[in-house]
């Protein structure tokens, strides 16, 4: 991780904790509001039925911006949670969507949205009026994006897949990080950096490929100006220019606990395919000493702050540490683990909650520091 982002060899960390290591007990400095400030998900109210949500932005006055894959459109809700519009729709024109999977402000107080399965990126209106398009210099399915630079560029990610050829075992594929402009122009490649492990087993038609339980992810964010790398079976995170120089790297206090065999039943129930089953009980069977993730996640809120998701002890539990720019650590909170993040403000957080049954809601909720 002391290597240039430009070096293929630096997306390759140490699983190693690192020194000063520590275990995370379930405190923490912050805490969410019992009350939320806008609620978007009450039975029969219009527009309130969600699916696949994927983005979200809180506007300063309140009001919520939602991607609401599901019906492929953005939905505009007032401070009150009423649904004042719904944009765009189903479709591959201007203006229409196949799956929005990312949602951010823009310059001014523009939106910015990406269709995972059209590769490209659309420019709206706080209003929700349509501006423009554009796409990656060379669209492929395996592209998302990432994150907005201040000088309004866009960091996107590039999957780079494993070979099939290399017969059944665990393989690693690779990602490319590239910034391009706001039209869509390459402005540079900053280099490769190691993703997610697959499992390659022996399928009755083919070869098959799943992610194993507790296998090794990667995380990448854009954190001000800085690209934020991690590696999941990794405590630390590595800060970057946008020029890809190693900016510092940040030890996160972490020790994974280690995978039980209560955890690796549990998580074959999940598997319903037989052959897949089978194929992930071998593996598992054959690792020793497996941990769970060190990092779970990485977001970024408006101040430019990295926010770090970390084991917690108990599975409902969602544990997130925050660090400034320097490195240097601002505070903690923790979360039910059915709260994912989609837009942080230093004294707000709009999460995406989702129930037991997968219903989907969005809330807007105070930090209580």
């Amino acid at each position: 991780m002391v290597l240039l982002l430009t070096a293929s060899a630096s997306c390759r960390p140490s699983s190693e904790a690192g020194p000063g290591s520590a275990a995370i007990k379930d405190t923490a400095a912050w805490k969410l509001a019992t009350q939320p400030l806008v609620y978007i998900g009450s039975a029969g109210q219009g527009g309130h039925e969600l699916d696949r949500v994927y983005g979200g932005v809180a506007n300063p006055d309140g009001s919520v911006v939602v991607g609401n894959s599901g019906t492929r459109e953005l939905r505009f809700f007032d401070p009150s949670g009423a649904l004042r519009r719904a944009a765009g729709r189903g479709g591959r024109g201007p203006g229409e969507f196949q799956a929005i999977n990312w949602l951010r402000p823009y310059r001014g107080d523009s939106l910015i949205a990406f269709d995972l399965r059209s590769q490209r990126f659309s420019v709206w209106s706080a209003a929700g009026e349509f501006g423009r398009v554009f796409q990656p210099p060379a669209p492929a399915p395996s592209t998302r994006a990432v994150g907005v630079f201040s000088d309004a560029s866009v960091l996107i990610a590039t999957d780079r897949p494993y070979d099939p050829r290399q017969g059944e075992g665990v393989v690693r594929d690779e990602f490319e990080l590239s910034r391009i402009s706001p039209t869509g122009a390459l402005i540079a490649n900053l280099g490769r950096f190691s993703g997610t492990e697959w499992l390659l087993y022996r399928h009755p038609a083919a070869f098959g490929a799943t992610q194993p339980p507790f296998g090794t992810v990667a995380h990448v964010a854009l954190a001000g100006d800085h690209v934020a790398y991690a590696s999941s079976d990794s405590g630390r995170v590595a800060l970057h220019d946008a020029a890809g120089r190693l900016v510092r790297t940040i030890q996160v206090p972490v020790q994974p606990r280690k995978v039980t065999p209560a955890m690796v039943e549990q998580a074959l129930q999940d598997i319903s395919d037989e052959g897949e089953r089978r194929a992930v009980r071998r593996h598992l069977d054959g690792l020793r000493n497996a941990t769970e993730p060190a990092i779970r996640a990485l977001r970024v809120d408006r101040g430019g702050r990295l926010w770090i998701q970390t084991p917690a002890s108990a599975p409902e539990t969602s544990r997130w540490l925050v660090y400034d720019a320097s490195g240097r650590q601002e505070g903690s909170i923790l979360m039910p683990s059915s709260h994912l993040p989609l837009d942080i403000h230093p004294d707000r957080l709009l999460v995406r909650e989702t129930d037991a049954d997968g219903v989907q809601r969005v809330s807007l909720r105070q930090v209580v520091r």
